[in-house]
């Protein structure tokens, strides 16, 4: 049996009008038929510029946070 590519179920942001000082938060909801470690890349960004990044595996759910608090961010 070939390899199943995994699926991102959904990605589903916290707000959708941000504001200076609020905590921005993606869900994200992934699947992989066959049961595999599923990897992830994920970047931040405001106006284009990387604020955030990280890679690693995550459970089939998980939350990704961006604090607007720093300057800049927001």
């Amino acid at each position: 049996m070939p390899n199943a590519a995994p699926m991102i179920n959904s990605a589903m942001l916290d707000s959708f009008s941000p504001k200076t000082n609020d905590i921005l938060t993606v869900n994200v909801s992934v699947s992989d038929a066959d049961s595999d470690p599923i990897p992830f890349d994920y970047v931040w960004k405001v106006r284009k510029r990387e604020k955030v990044s990280d890679t690693g595996s995550r459970p089939l759910s998980f939350l990704s946070p961006l604090s607007l608090l720093e300057r800049g961010r927001g």
